[in-house]
């Protein structure tokens, strides 16, 4: 944290004091908010990592305008610890989202997205993500071609947490005109619309064979976050036999990662794979085929 004005010793004894209780019960922290915020906010800058990272979530929820910016500092400055950062930086956006006028707070965070550090790229992006926020939609997608990949999986997460068909169908499209690296972004993380658009998996399914060998192995690596189906298992079907063995090693490592029971109607397509010219192909199909 960097330092904050002085608090008397008195004084700041009593406001941490205040801050154990409301940690310890937060219903008195939601019954006298506005008192509870300010108590926060004054101690802010004084406490350790530990009370901080329990403090957070309540600033986040109780949506104050004046919690926007100090959380906005914990989000861009350069010394704060990496945990805090992320926590600060997610309660920012849950905070934005409640508030009567976020342009201000949403303005420095497009402006942060270019800031050299990638730690502060990502606190941004994931500060930026909150449901509606489509001002900062174009900047986030600026930013899907980042050289740090943890950045531009925090920039999907933040444009699917921002939502709508509007967001889905734009990377949708970005998969076919999208730079080689915004492309990857997008099938590493596009699974992550999953909960709110349950067709991911037929964007997967349509654009897979499509792809360049190395960037079905990204696509494999979105779909192996998806629950199983059959849109699936189909493709898996088909891509068991591509040309390229690392692709055939990544189905094979996807359908390890489930039940047998979800996956054994494929267990036909699998026998072939045991004379594969590539011995990690042979070696994945045999443990794969003995537990099923």
């Amino acid at each position: 944290m960097k330092n904050g004005r002085l608090i008397p010793f008195n004084r700041s004894h009593r406001l941490l004091d205040k801050v154990r209780d409301y940690l310890a019960d937060m219903n008195t922290f939601f019954a006298d908010i506005d008192n509870g915020v300010a108590i926060f906010l004054e101690i802010l800058p004084h406490v350790d990592n530990s009370m901080l990272a329990r403090m957070l979530p309540l600033l986040g929820y109780a949506g104050k305008e004046e919690v926007l910016w100090p959380l906005y500092d914990l989000t861009v400055n350069e010394s704060t610890n990496e945990q805090i950062r992320t926590t600060a930086a997610i309660q920012l956006g849950l905070a934005a989202l409640q508030s009567k006028d976020p342009s201000a707070i949403n303005a420095a965070l497009i402006n942060m997205l270019d800031h050299s550090l990638p730690t502060i790229r990502m606190g941004c992006a994931l500060a930026l993500g909150w449901e509606g926020n489509y001002p900062a939609v174009q900047a986030l997608i600026q930013r899907l071609d980042d050289p740090e990949r943890d950045v531009q999986a925090s920039v999907v997460t933040a444009l699917v947490s921002v939502g709508g068909n509007y967001v889905f169908d734009l990377l949708k499209s970005r998969l076919l005109i999208g730079s080689i690296e915004e492309q990857r972004s997008i099938l590493l993380n596009y699974w992550r619309f999953s909960e709110k658009f349950p067709n991911v998996e037929w964007v997967y399914s349509d654009v897979i064979m499509d792809l360049p060998a190395d960037m079905r192995i990204d696509a494999l690596e979105g779909m192996g976050m998806l629950p199983i189906s059959f849109v699936i298992l189909n493709r898996y079907r088909k891509l068991i036999a591509d040309e390229d063995p690392f692709v055939r090693l990544k189905v094979l490592e996807n359908l390890l990662a489930h039940k047998a029971d979800e996956i054994s109607s494929i267990s036909d397509d699998l026998y072939p794979l045991l004379n594969d010219k590539d011995s990690r192909v042979r070696q994945a199909a045999v443990r794969l085929l003995s537990n099923l």
